[in-house]
This record gives structure tokens, C-alpha cells and sequence, in this order.
């Protein structure tokens, strides 16, 4: 077998959309698969309009994509003036460097978001790419559409821990609000 097609199979390996496993490879990226939590700062009293929110990180609540840590690990590949070893610790580094979080890797974001809500206690994307709230008032969580992919729940995500309130943005009762369009009937919970 070819190099090149050793590093064709590799990456589909790697990169496949239903691929749930470890890689040898540094960075294993995914599509579907995992079990993410983004840590939420709960408030009790009255509403605080998400005011911890560290609204100057986006990228940190974003998986890493196949064609990013493709086109770094080509960017790394290219450089004549580095042996093997080099070019795969080189590629750790950068990865673990970026602020995107990495499948299968990272539990959780790699740097703080600070979502704050006196409405939910816990928010995360299940290995079926459905996002998981647990509301203040409760044990119980419910579940909410997220996407096909894990980046598509991770946006999900975002576009609510970057609401002016997340209590407010899970109000069904509220045109257009995020829980209406992610609200998923078809869930138990």
C-alpha cells in the first residue's frame, strides 16, 4: 500500500462520520460519538441575564473539524526542516494550543465560558449529538435537538450560551425562541 493511501485510510478512520473510537493518530477528530459538558455557572435568585458569560471566547465551545486539523497537519507535514517525531509532537502541541475542543479527548471546554443562569444547573451534547438541560428546579433532564453532527450541536450550544438570557431563550412559550426550534417532542425527557 502507498503512503498516500495508508494516509487516505487513516483519515477516514479518523475523520468518518460515524467513526466512535480512538485513534493513534494526535487530534482524533469525530463526528458523533460524545459526551460533552459545558459548565454552567448556576445563580439562584432572580435572573442574571447570562451577565458571567465571556461573550470575547466563541471558538472555545466549538469542536476542532476534520479540515482544520487536516490542512494544520498538511501546514506540519510540508516542513522539510522537521524529522517525524518532531512533526507529530509539533501537531500535539498546536492542537492542544487552539482553543477548539478536541472529540473523545476534551470532557469539557478548554477554556472558561462562564455561561451563568439561575434557570439551568447543567447543560451537554449526548453521543447522539441531542443537547441535555437540567433546570434549576429539578433533577430531570430534558433534551433538546442539537444537530446531525457534533459541530452542529456545539453551534446549537453556542447560539444559547450567547442568548441575553438563557432562562428566557428556554421559554417555549416565546416566538422563535432556542427551545422552541430545539425543542424535541419525540424525547421522554
Amino acid at each position: 500500500m502507498s503512503i498516500g493511501g495508508w494516509f487516505k485510510g487513516m483519515l477516514a478512520r479518523v475523520f468518518g462520520g460515524n467513526q466512535v473510537g480512538r485513534s493513534d493518530l494526535p487530534g482524533n477528530i469525530v463526528e458523533r460519538g460524545v459526551d460533552f459538558n459545558y459548565p454552567v455557572i448556576f445563580v439562584p435568585g432572580p435572573p442574571n441575564h447570562n451577565a458571567s458569560r465571556n461573550r470575547d471566547i466563541n471558538d472555545a465551545a466549538l469542536p476542532f473539524t476534520p479540515e482544520e486539523y487536516k490542512k494544520i497537519k498538511n501546514e506540519i507535514e510540508s516542513r522539510q526542516d522537521l524529522n517525524p517525531l518532531m512533526k507529530q509532537e509539533m501537531l500535539k502541541e498546536v492542537i492542544k494550543r487552539n482553543p477548539k475542543w478536541v472529540p473523545e479527548v476534551n470532557t469539557q471546554p478548554k477554556e472558561k465560558l462562564n455561561p451563568s443562569s439561575s434557570a439551568i444547573r447543567s447543560l451537554r451534547i449526548t453521543p447522539d449529538n441531542k443537547i441535555k438541560i437540567q433546570f434549576a428546579n429539578g433533577s430531570k433532564e430534558y433534551t433538546y435537538t442539537g444537530g446531525n453532527t457534533v459541530r452542529e450541536a456545539a453551534r446549537s450550544v453556542l447560539d444559547l450560551i450567547n442568548s441575553p438570557s438563557i432562562g428566557q431563550a428556554l421559554n417555549r412559550r416565546v416566538a422563535g425562541s432556542w427551545s422552541q426550534r430545539h425543542y424535541d417532542a419525540g424525547a421522554a425527557g
